[in-house]
């Protein structure tokens, strides 16, 4: 393997959650000098780290452009039961939603 396929190698085994360690021990077993195996897997840790903060602020982002009012479904569901039940007393409608 080339030193490509093994950084993208490394990176999915971060991926995968194993640990720095094991990737530099399998880098060196692929014959990568030691000091290189562990830059190897700092850079790949770094790399899949970048990917997941970009994503993460896509996601952020897309939410954001999603719009909607800000007030959680929950929250109007209780202010119409509020509104039935105080017409409700207000005009003695004989009824009471709970």
């Amino acid at each position: 393997m080339d030193n490509n396929q093994l950084f993208e190698a490394a990176k999915a085994m971060f991926l995968q959650g194993r640990t720095k360690a094991d990737i530099t021990d399998v880098l060196i077993t692929n014959g990568i000098p030691k000091e290189e195996a562990n830059t190897m897997a700092t850079n790949a840790y770094l790399a899949v780290r970048d990917q997941y903060v970009a994503n993460q602020e896509r996601l952020q982002a897309s939410q954001a452009e999603e719009g909607g009012s800000g007030v959680p479904s929950w929250a109007i569901y209780i202010g119409i039961l509020v509104l039935i039940n105080l017409l409700s007393a207000m005009f003695n409608w004989g009824f009471w939603i709970y």
